[in-house]
């Protein structure tokens, strides 16, 4: 899949291939037929063989210029694996995020030998492409030149026996160097075609892409003020793999309540979060909103109601304010966004930044724009699931990056920020979550423990070992 996505976008990578390109070609080439046409009429007048041994020797040319085409393809595949591999290592050492690590660990001279590694191995690939092209075209000249060394033939033996003037000499010479030229030029630019067809086909395809297929059975989500979820028999596995992350979960959350969602690493605990929000879709079972299975909204609308603060957070080169709105222009609210820094308990630091919102994130675009610190950014993250208001709201590990009193302040401030929303909260720290009203317990992929804090603490199990191996950690600090 990614090399074809790759394929599709060197469809649109310049003006001198795939859709641009082609449309050149196309509209080059019936100016050449028209030439082409007028030329054979008079050589087919002056000797039918000529035509014939002229013809035929652009066509033998044609079937080599196609095995070309098909070779290269045959390598687009593996350049556009290199391409991303190449892209990869000079992203990573010109991304600020890498250069701890980068200097920390020494490693410039790995990146800079994988980085050479790969270059070397798209000119090993390409130079396999121009041999191969060098070799065929040979033959292709070899073609060329012997059909237009027979027609050259027959005007000397013309001119010699008498039955040609000079005049009509030179004009037949030109006629057929023009002809031979318009026939390769035209065979040419069909191998040119029909390999740029292939690669704009991907990018059709890509084009076609739709998150759901037809939109016209899609249901609209209902306003409402209450929306229930509801797991049956719900199964996930990801592409060629075998293993299942999830396997037969069912389970229920009410509408307003405040769900943890807790076990060991590698519990399928992010995954559950992701199908709940159609990043991924049940390989079984079904997922429903209100009794309504959610393969049948607008995935687009369905996006809507989710506030979502993911365990990596993005924090993108644009201003605060954008960061926090993600929109632009008036569809912003200062007044929502300055309201929903406060509530994340970031405003302070805000206003502190020499443009206060209207300061820029990140360097990569701004030279002078700022660096906020883990903690900053998760807030910024949460003052955006803030913002967006949706109906459930979402948080994986949220306050990882926070220091202790911002983490006991979030939690203070937790209920009011939810309040009469449905909360779901994926934590690794248990005393987090005697806030919540339910607590759901996962052990590869299976849901094997639920209820209340006080009420999985008498269970005495899974939930009860983590959480008291945890504060065994706190006390003996």
């Amino acid at each position: 899949m990614l090399d074809k996505i790759q394929l599709s976008f060197q469809a649109v990578d310049n003006c001198f291939v795939g859709v641009e390109g082609t449309l050149h070609k196309l509209f080059q080439t019936p100016a050449k037929f028209v030439i082409l046409i007028f030329n054979s009429i008079f050589i087919f007048n002056l000797s039918p063989i000529v035509f014939v041994v002229l013809c035929t020797s652009v066509l033998v040319s044609h079937f080599l210029y196609r095995k070309i085409s098909k070779y290269s393809f045959s390598k687009a595949h593996e350049l556009s694996r290199l391409d991303r591999k190449t892209n990869y290592y000079y992203n990573t050492t010109s991304d600020f995020s890498f250069g701890k690590d980068i200097r920390i660990f020494q490693i410039q001279d790995l990146l800079r030998q994988k980085f050479k590694q790969s270059i070397e191995e798209k000119v090993a690939v390409n130079r396999e492409i121009q041999n191969y092209t060098l070799f065929i075209k040979t033959f292709c000249n070899i073609a060329s030149v012997l059909g237009e060394g027979v027609a050259y033939i027959y005007l000397v033996f013309s001119y010699v026996n008498g039955s040609m003037s000079v005049g009509d000499f030179f004009l037949y010479f030109g006629l057929i160097t023009i002809f031979s030229s318009s026939l390769v030029d035209i065979v040419t630019d069909i191998a040119f075609v029909n390999s740029e067809s292939l690669k704009v086909r991907y990018f059709r395809i890509f084009l076609s892409f739709e998150d759901d297929g037809d939109k016209s059975n899609l249901k609209s989500i209902e306003k409402s003020s209450e929306y229930s979820i509801d797991f049956r028999n719900v199964s996930f596995k990801y592409p060629k793999s075998d293993n299942w992350v999830c396997r037969n979960l069912s389970f229920t959350i009410e509408s307003g309540q405040s769900i943890a969602i807790v076990g060991y690493n590698g519990a399928g605990k992010s995954t559950i979060i992701k199908l709940l929000m159609r990043l991924y879709d049940p390989i079984e079972g079904a997922i429903f909103i209100n009794g309504i299975n959610i393969k049948e909204f607008d995935r687009k609308e369905y996006y809507k109601l989710f506030s979502v603060i993911f365990q990596d957070i993005k924090i993108f080169a644009a201003s605060v304010e954008q960061n926090i709105a993600m929109s632009l222009g008036e569809s912003v609210s200062k007044e929502k966004v300055k309201n929903s820094a406060k509530i994340a308990n970031i405003d302070q630091k805000i206003s502190s930044l020499q443009n206060g919102y209207n300061t820029n994130l990140l360097k990569v675009i701004d030279e002078d724009g700022t660096e906020l610190s883990g903690g900053q950014n998760q807030r910024i993250a949460l003052a955006r699931a803030i913002y967006k208001d949706g109906p459930f709201f979402i948080l994986d590990e949220p306050t990882s990056a926070m220091d202790p009193m911002a983490e006991y302040q979030f939690y203070m401030n937790f209920r009011n920020i939810v309040r009469g929303k449905t909360a779901i909260y994926i934590s690794h720290r248990l005393a987090s979550t005697k806030f919540c009203d339910k607590i759901f317990c996962f052990e590869k992929g299976c849901l094997i423990e639920e209820g209340t804090h006080e009420e999985l603490l008498q269970l005495n199990g899974t939930y009860a070992k983590l959480y008291r191996i945890q504060s065994e950690k706190f006390q003996s600090v």
